[in-house]
């Protein structure tokens, strides 16, 4: 199974359908300790979301104890590849930007601490809405260029790796 490539469509908390790359159907539903019951091919399998990385393109998987790695490709990830562009989807983040202008509301790091893909950096009001800026790689912090109320325009560098 582990040979297989899966595409991941989550439909919701309580549904995900798996499609392998031959496009057979697949059955999958959840139990009540988390995990899920998996359909494929006539085998039963158990399954259990482990971590997902890269937002939401990668699944670390634990099946029937083995453990998978899934990764999605969406039709604007195949478009990269077929460019020959995906060497540029993957470089090394060394800072984090204002996405947009804004107010600085909170820091929830600072220099020299360790942080994981998808823990909260800041938080970025912009436009009367919370924006929770997290960390796209694991890194450590070398430098934290704002404090909470600090302005910040759009492009400014707010946390260096």
């Amino acid at each position: 199974m582990s040979d297989k490539i899966f595409e991941i469509e989550v439909e919701g908390q309580e549904t995900i359908t798996l499609k392998t790359s031959d496009a057979s159907k697949m059955d999958l539903s959840k139990n009540p300790d988390g995990s899920f019951h998996l359909l494929m091919d006539k085998k039963a399998y158990r399954l259990e979301v482990l971590n997902i990385k890269n937002q939401g393109k990668e699944y670390h998987l634990k099946v029937d104890g083995h453990l998978v790695v899934a990764k999605v490709n969406d039709p604007i990830d195949q478009l990269v590849s077929k460019m020959g562009l995906s060497n540029f989807a993957h470089a090394n983040v060394s800072e984090i930007k204002a996405p947009m202008p804004g107010l600085v509301l909170s820091v929830d790091v600072k220099a020299g601490q360790e942080v994981s893909e998808g823990q909260a950096l800041l938080i970025l009001e912009a436009m009367k809405m919370e924006n929770v800026i997290k960390s796209p790689v694991d890194a450590v912090i070398s430098d934290v260029s704002i404090k909470p109320g600090d302005a910040v325009e759009k492009g400014q560098i707010l946390i260096t790796f």
